[in-house]
């Protein structure tokens, strides 16, 4: 009976320290893909800061910032990785693509997405509409529109056509120029690998933001950096804010259309009134 005690213990000895080895396994490689590293707690914090460090890359350790402005504001949900490394370097970081754009990427057939297809278009728009005087291109109104004027035309208030000219408004000595010089450039673009400058765990945290919906990520005002919160939070502040009374009037779809009319009259009446004093570009 003695010798059975023994051996019970034993096993539960052996299965304790299996579980410990493997909750430890687990915490080292959950630290290692949050946060690129994971500290032996058996050594002092200077040992596995000079650990951390010399692991390091050379460029990231020359080039990494010194400033990272990130501002959490998640309640209750966490983000599943450490978004600061990624966030906190800023709205104008680029990461390097994995690949550079070779000739498919610039020029497809029947892909009016890729840049050359996209550039030709524009040109051929401009050729069309050389000889008017507004030389507005997008977005082009259907016969059934109002065709607008130049007082009340803002590109930014309209979703880009596809429409194309027609092929007689396009000269060839244009079209002959344009092959060329996509001939030109294709032949001096090759696709080749990219070398990242971002961390393997940054890397994953920026494809789980740009994948996940629990979250919203936005700028901050002040350019104080990038703020993460809850989605649901987030939807809450909004109509809390805009049901404010003293700041803002609900419209119904009519009202909204007489008072848009209304200072959009005013504003050309305005500009009628100084035209003299005025730029082009600011009668715009």
């Amino acid at each position: 009976q003695q010798q059975n005690f023994e051996r019970l213990v034993h096993q539960q000895e052996t299965q304790f320290s299996q579980q410990w080895r493997k909750a430890q396994e687990q915490a080292r490689k959950k630290s290692q893909i949050t946060f690129g590293f994971a500290a032996n707690p058996a050594l002092s914090c200077h040992a596995n800061a000079l650990i951390h460090i010399g692991n390091m890359p050379q460029w990231y350790y020359f080039c990494r910032p010194r400033s990272m402005t990130f501002h959490d504001l998640t309640n209750t949900l966490t983000p599943t990785y450490d978004l600061r490394p990624i966030l906190g370097l800023g709205h104008k970081f680029i990461p390097t693509p994995r690949y550079s754009n070779g000739p498919r990427e610039l020029l497809r057939p029947l892909d009016r997405t890729t840049t050359l297809t996209r550039l030709e278009r524009a040109i051929r728009i401009r050729c069309f509409f050389a000889d008017q005087e507004n030389n507005n291109a997008e977005p082009i109104p259907d016969d059934a529109e109002e065709e607008h004027t130049p007082h009340d035309y803002n590109p930014r208030m309209y979703i880009p056509s596809d429409w194309n000219p027609p092929g007689f408004t396009y000269p060839g000595i244009v079209h002959r120029r344009v092959t060329c010089f996509n001939n030109e450039i294709l032949a001096k673009f090759q696709r080749r690998q990219g070398r990242s400058n971002l961390l393997p765990h940054q890397r994953r945290a920026l494809q789980w933001a740009q994948t996940q919906d629990d979250f919203v990520i936005a700028l901050t005002d002040k350019n104080l950096g990038f703020c993460i919160i809850e989605k649901r939070q987030y939807i809450e502040r909004v109509r809390v804010l805009l049901s404010d009374e003293n700041s803002y009037t609900r419209l119904t779809f009519e009202d909204a259309i007489t008072t848009a009319a209304a200072v959009s009259a005013e504003i050309r009446a305005w500009i009628a009134e100084h035209r003299q004093y005025l730029a082009k570009s600011e009668i715009k």
